[in-house]
């Protein structure tokens, strides 16, 4: 599995990957049970099961010092573009990694198993992004950048009053 163009160090020993859906629950007026309506899907998350050993190319603890800077840089995750057919096949090609665990035995070993931890980037669309009230274009000799509102994709609009009749299509009768 390749993580910014670099071959992870370590042997993947499992890949799991959870895209779960956006559910909102509505409550009907005058009916004790609510509903569930999906309204979209969250980031998918990817759990990497890792083996780190001793080998040619270093020691697991030199390993681990590599997948740790690669987790751990600035102040906000990077985006790194990630390569691996199943992650692919699942339409994810870019990701931020949000944990990475280590775990040792008692046992005096020269390997250690690990977790790597991210979630699918997906970048926002400019057509989502709005200027906020009063703000005007940029100027070339303004240093400061404009700032932007985004309004989240998956916010429901409105809701229609229920006890107006629809048929398919929105359409009133």
């Amino acid at each position: 599995m390749m993580i910014n163009g670099q071959l992870l160090p370590a042997i993947v020993q499992k890949v799991e990957i959870d895209g779960e859906s956006v559910t909102d629950t509505l409550e009907i007026e005058g009916k004790k049970d609510k509903i569930k309506d999906a309204t979209g899907y969250q980031n998918k998350t990817i759990r990497l099961s890792l083996l780190i050993m001793d080998d040619e190319q270093g020691t697991y603890l030199d390993k681990i010092a590599k997948i740790e800077k690669l987790a751990k840089q600035g102040k906000v995750p990077p985006v790194y573009p990630i390569s691996d057919p199943h992650l692919l096949a699942r339409g994810i090609s870019k990701v931020k990694i949000t944990n990475f665990n280590t775990k040792e035995s008692s046992e005096k070993s020269d390997n250690i198993t690990a977790s790597l931890d991210m979630i699918e980037y997906i970048p926002v669309p400019v057509s989502l992004i709005k200027k906020k009230k009063g703000e005007t274009k940029k100027k070339k000799s303004d240093p400061m950048p404009t700032f932007v509102t985004v309004q989240d994709p998956l916010k429901k609009s409105p809701a229609v009053d229920d006890d107006t009749p629809h048929r398919l299509g929105g359409l009133k009768e």
